[in-house]
This record gives structure tokens, sequence and C-alpha cells, in this order.
């Protein structure tokens, strides 16, 4: 799913024809799928589709796809990831609100403050069903699998980019928009295993300034390739 994802989609630009693969999975899932396998089946190939139209603009199409996990859960655990969801997308809709009168502006900061206070609650919820503390992070060992992720995520004006390698690999690394155009890349080279670290500055290959908005970062090693979403608020 992720692979089909990344070369349609970000890679090729393709989401339309994103929705109706993933829509097709829906209308014929596999019969030796458990009723419980099913719904699991569904409600990830939902998410494919909410990314598909996020990406093509159609913001409503993903609230709906979203609200409908918020009132339909599987659990408070699926109910606050959807609502974190739901607050993602609104925040998006603030960012790309390209309104410059000083009054809009103050609220547009009012209400990217409220969505990210949203989000931090449902994150502080979300740990304390899960039991997740410090300490066992601290002591977790360490991941068989190429891991990605950013931090911070909204960022402005940089973000860095940890990963994690479980052995050594050529390594890509690239930035790209949601049309799928690749913005720049930050890495092409052969690493150690373990943990790296890599920092984005909001910039082009020509090192010019990106526009706010959703942004791809993409790893490819010699044994998996990870893509992840940040947000680049100014």
């Amino acid at each position: 799913m992720d692979k089909a994802f990344s070369i349609t989609g970000i890679i090729k630009g393709d989401f339309d024809l994103l929705v109706i693969f993933y829509q097709s999975l829906i209308d014929n899932p596999p019969t030796y799928l458990t009723v419980t396998e099913e719904a699991d089946y569904i409600a990830l190939l939902s998410d494919y589709i909410k990314k598909c139209k996020i990406a093509v603009g159609d913001k409503d199409g993903a609230k709906i796809i979203v609200q409908d996990r918020i009132d339909n859960p599987d659990s408070e655990l699926d109910q606050l990831c959807a609502t974190m969801d739901l607050n993602n997308i609104e925040l998006l809709e603030v960012i790309e609100d390209t309104s410059k009168q000083q009054d809009n502006v103050e609220d547009k900061m009012k209400r990217i403050t409220g969505i990210m206070k949203k989000n931090s609650e449902c994150w502080t919820r979300y740990n304390s069903l899960i039991g997740f503390n410090t300490e066992d992070y601290e002591n977790t060992p360490l991941p068989t699998k190429v891991t990605l992720n950013n931090y911070p995520n909204p960022f402005n004006p940089e973000t860095t980019i940890k990963y994690y390698l479980p052995e050594q690999s050529d390594v890509k690394l690239s930035v790209y928009n949601i049309r799928g155009q690749k913005v720049k890349q930050l890495a092409n080279d052969h690493f150690d295993s373990g943990y790296h670290t890599i920092r984005w500055d909001g910039t082009d290959k020509n090192n010019k300034s990106v526009s706010s908005g959703i942004y791809f970062y993409r790893i490819e090693t010699e044994r998996s390739n990870i893509t992840q979403k940040m947000m680049l608020l100014k």
C-alpha cells in the first residue's frame, strides 16, 4: 500500500488514479479475511484515500472520511487518532489562507495555536491509554527496521529529520512537495548502522525558501523505502 502511494502518488502525482485503485480494493475485500481483519483492511485503505484527497486539495472529502472514524471508532485510541487527523486538516486550511490583512494574520495564529493545543491534549490522552512513559522509552531495544521521523512537526523555519539504519547502507533522502516534485535531495551517500540526523531549512535545491504547506520526505535504502509527511508553517 505504501509503495503504491509513494510511487503512483508522490513520485508520479496521479492521486486520482490511486483513489480509484484503493476504492476498488475496498469494494472487493479478500474473502479469507475475518470480520475484524476486514474492518482493519478497510480502515487502512480509507486512510490512504484520505491522504490522496488532501494531496489534490479535496479537504472536505478528507474530512468526511475522518469524521466517519470519529463517529464510528473501533476504540478510543482510533478516535483520538482520527481527531488529530481532523485537526491537522483544519490546520492545513488555516495555513493555506493567503489573506494578508493584519486582523486575519492575528486570527490565523490564534487558530493555529488552538489546534496545536487540541492535538497536544489528544497526545496526552493517547499516551495515558497505552501506558507510555519516558523510562519505558529509554529502555526500549534498538529497532530492527529502518525508521524515519522529524521534529518539530509542524515546523518553522527548520526541522531535523532523524532516521535509523539497522545495518550500513547506501541512503538517499529527499524532500517532495504535494505535487510529487522533488524539492531537494538531503543525502546521497553510504552510512553506517545506527541513528543519523539531517537538518532541512525549508529551502529548495537552489537554496530558495519554499512556501508553507505539506511536504513529504522519503528515505531509500538498499532494503526498504519509507515516506513520511511534515508541515511547514510560516
